[in-house]
């Protein structure tokens, strides 16, 4: 497979030239898992990182008691296990298990690591890169914190021009069963009032 279709435009392969491609790459293969087959497990000698090009995978950690904690779901385009080849860790912290049958490039770390160290000029245009990328996802927060902020106001407003007209008719739904009519009223200050075979709303 020409694995440069994958991986020319990725972020951590971008900078590198044909020759550092091709030696990073030297024994980088295709892997398959099926619907829930692991990959590697929690304690398994990282001697890789992975990019997914189709299927979905699930980074799990097992605490001490045995409980299952999700650390994320990777989707296709995406890298894992590569933060342990820059930390030199010697194993995976997690199990990587398939949720989806899926295909993935394995790429040996220690390859990938010497085309680095080789190359200053690499490294700090890799730096460029990733420092690019980082301020363009604090922009798409920045956009969507606001849009979100916009969206709270115009339903605070929406709702308390409503609130009135929403008091008025529930004061003559008469029929409504006291349960009900506790949890929907009582955020908004209306009493609820039991009095024999039916239950009175009254506003505050």
């Amino acid at each position: 497979m020409n694995f440069d279709l994958h991986l020319k435009n990725h972020i951590l392969f971008k900078s590198l030239s044909p020759e550092q491609m091709n030696r990073a790459c030297f024994d980088a293969r295709i892997v398959r898992v099926g619907r829930n087959e692991q990959l590697f497990g929690q304690g398994d000698h990282a001697t890789a990182f992975f990019t997914l090009i189709e299927g979905q995978i699930k980074l799990a950690r097992l605490s001490p008691d045995g409980d299952e904690k999700i650390i994320e779901i990777i989707n296709a385009g995406g890298t894992f296990a590569e933060a342990l080849m820059f930390l030199r860790a010697k194993h995976y912290p997690v199990s990587a298990l398939a949720m989806k049958d899926s295909t993935l490039i394995r790429i040996n770390s220690e390859h990938y690591y010497s085309v680095l160290s080789e190359s200053n000029q690499t490294c700090l245009a890799m730096l460029g890169d990733l420092s690019s990328r980082i301020h363009g996802l604090i922009n798409e927060i920045d956009k969507l914190t606001l849009h979100g902020f916009k969206i709270r106001r115009a339903m605070q407003a929406f709702l308390a021009a409503q609130q009135p007209l929403l008091k008025q008719e529930l004061t003559h739904f008469h029929k409504i069963q006291r349960p009900v009519a506790f949890v929907v009223l009582k955020p908004l200050g209306i009493k609820v009032k039991t009095i024999p075979n039916r239950d009175l709303m009254t506003p505050p």
